[in-house]
């Protein structure tokens, strides 16, 4: 799969947005989107989205309101441009695009503790600020890592183990994704269980896609929370998966840390997640990740850019080693979770900050 510029993309931003357009690269980052740096004459940048969706963009519009409704709200987020009839998003014929600030920040490969507690303070603030949406008509997520039955995700990968096996030509990254799938056709075993332990569901409006590369840092301070995908959704999946990144826990010795490290600093900074959320939200993000094949599934039904398939390759390759480490040590991460969650409610935040010291 390959992507073409479109050869309208100079004109629409010199013509409905006034800029002055340079050079114009490809973002290899993003899947929802097609995403572009356009270095303008000024030396300053813009980053340009250009949207998949055809005909009815009612919802894209809503995100960008959203997003500029939490960045007027102090939410740290990036800034939409407008173009110069003051529309939010620019849609002729089968273009529709969006502009934004560029932000001189990065998504880190892996989170530090001052980085995930900056994370969890900025949940926090988040979360208060899309209370204000309840009423809102949104998307609903099915949360169908509560509901899935493990035999449903178990036919998936024997799917995916089938197609690897017809494939005439095979590689190192195929024969890893054999060994992966199965150990995940074992560890469904434990989803039943997982699913029992539950608190009822409780749906709030959401971000939606809370994970690290959805976040922009430059050195350790957060400069963007991005890619908003509002619904109404489960907020303790939400913070467990904003908590517990992939990519830390696959390759941090000291990932119980930085986890718990971003929770807490949710709670101290007054996050409206209840007690069960916070208890349950390792759970969630375990279920999340056990119920899913993302990354391998592209890989053999619809592949991506090569250099946008190589990144989801190393995410299904670390969450199956996140899936095995939180596995291990739930009991444990658990009750370091029951402890802040208890905490909040009895202690105050002195408690929920010595907890992380």
């Amino acid at each position: 799969m390959t992507f073409t510029l479109n050869p309208r993309i100079r004109a629409v931003l010199e013509a409905a947005y006034g800029l002055r357009v340079g050079r114009i690269r490809r973002v290899w980052a993003g899947t929802q989107t097609d995403n572009l740096r356009a270095e303008l004459a000024d030396d300053t940048s813009r980053f340009v989205k250009i949207y998949r969706t055809g005909g009815d963009l009612t919802y894209e519009r809503q995100i960008l309101d959203a997003t500029m409704y939490l960045a007027q709200a102090g939410v740290p987020t990036t800034r939409l441009v407008r173009t110069t009839s003051g529309e939010r998003m620019h849609v002729e014929a089968d273009l529709a695009v969006s502009v934004w600030l560029w932000t001189d920040a990065t998504s880190p490969a892996v989170l530090n503790v001052r980085q995930a507690a900056a994370l969890g303070r900025a949940t926090a603030g988040l979360h208060h600020v899309l209370d204000g949406l309840a009423a809102q008509r949104l998307p609903v997520s099915a949360e169908r890592c509560r509901t899935t039955l493990p035999a449903q995700a178990q036919a998936r990968c024997e799917h995916l183990l089938d197609l690897i096996s017809a494939r005439v030509f095979t590689d190192r990254t195929d024969h890893a994704n054999i060994a992966r799938l199965r150990q995940r056709i074992t560890d469904l075993d434990h989803v039943g269980r997982l699913q029992d332990g539950l608190a009822p569901l409780r749906l709030r409006p959401a971000h939606g896609d809370l994970v690290t590369p959805n976040t922009l840092f430059a050195g350790d301070q957060l400069a963007a929370i991005i890619d908003l995908r509002l619904q109404h959704a489960d907020r303790g999946r939400e913070l467990g998966r904003m908590a517990f990144d992939p990519h830390t826990v696959a390759h941090r010795d000291d990932w119980q840390q930085i986890s718990l490290a971003a929770v807490a600093a949710y709670l101290e900074a007054g996050g409206p997640a209840t007690g069960d959320e916070v208890r349950n939200c390792a759970r969630l993000a375990l279920l999340h990740a056990l119920l899913s094949t993302y990354g391998v599934e592209e890989r053999y039904l619809a592949p991506r850019p090569a250099r946008i398939q190589k990144s989801l390759d190393r995410y299904w390759a670390d969450r199956h080693l996140f899936t095995r480490r939180l596995l291990q040590h739930l009991p444990q991460v658990e009750q370091q979770l029951t402890g802040l969650a208890a905490g909040m409610h009895s202690h105050g935040r002195a408690a929920i900050t010595g907890a992380v010291r």
